[in-house]
């Protein structure tokens, strides 16, 4: 009699080449008797050719009653592991009773991508180049950040030592103008005093008169 066919999980699936992954389903007997039902992989043949292969059965089969559904039945494949890139293939499944050929069947797939192991080590590979030079180049800039670093602290040590010189060099400048100008006035009194002795000369001179 008639059957119904439903597959449980995800609607698609991407599986890693030389991978094992599993489909699992379930059938009905919407029959009117008891029934032998099965499940066959319509493209077995196209699967196979493109490096595809089986764990176990190629197929499940359950005896059920009327109106009866099976049990979560499972099939067991392993992804081709040599595509030079990543393959795209609909997994076709059929359910058909095996007591009556002229019933009406179930049918339903599932998409399946399998990525390539070239394609993820070259990826892998191109992060990794990438890391080692933003790792190389952060590390030119955290050295030219603490050379100039360096650079600045040796300059700005210099400009203070200039600038304590500087100072230490003007201080005895004033000191020495300080005492010219108490030497000029030295001199002015000395000269005051020659005043005053040429004063008593003429004294002298009144006096013989």
């Amino acid at each position: 009699g008639a059957v119904e066919l439903e597959l449980q999980g995800a609607s698609s699936m991407t599986v890693e080449a030389g991978s094992e992954f599993m489909i699992q389903l379930q059938f009905t007997n919407n029959g009117n008797d008891a029934d032998n039902v099965r499940v066959d992989i319509v493209n077995l043949n196209n699967l196979k050719t493109q490096g595809f292969s089986f764990i176990g059965s190629e197929f499940v089969a359950e005896q059920l009653a009327m109106g009866a559904t099976s049990s979560l039945r499972e099939i067991k494949m392993l992804a081709p592991s040599d595509a030079d890139g990543n393959l795209n293939v609909d997994l076709q499944f059929r359910a058909s009773s095996t007591n009556d050929l002229s019933a009406e069947f179930s049918e339903t797939n599932i998409p399946v991508t399998v990525e390539s192991s070239k394609s993820s080590t070259s990826l892998t590979d191109g992060i990794s180049e990438v890391g080692q030079d933003d790792m190389i180049l952060y590390g030119a800039i955290a050295g030219g950040v603490i050379l100039l670093l360096l650079l600045l602290g040796v300059v700005r040590r210099s400009v203070k030592k200039k600038k304590v010189k500087q100072v230490d060099e003007a201080t005895p400048i004033e000191l020495e103008d300080e005492e010219q100008e108490v030497d000029e006035f030295d001199d002015l009194f000395d000269d005051l005093d020659d005043v005053v002795i040429e004063s008593d000369e003429f004294d002298d001179l009144l006096d013989d008169f």
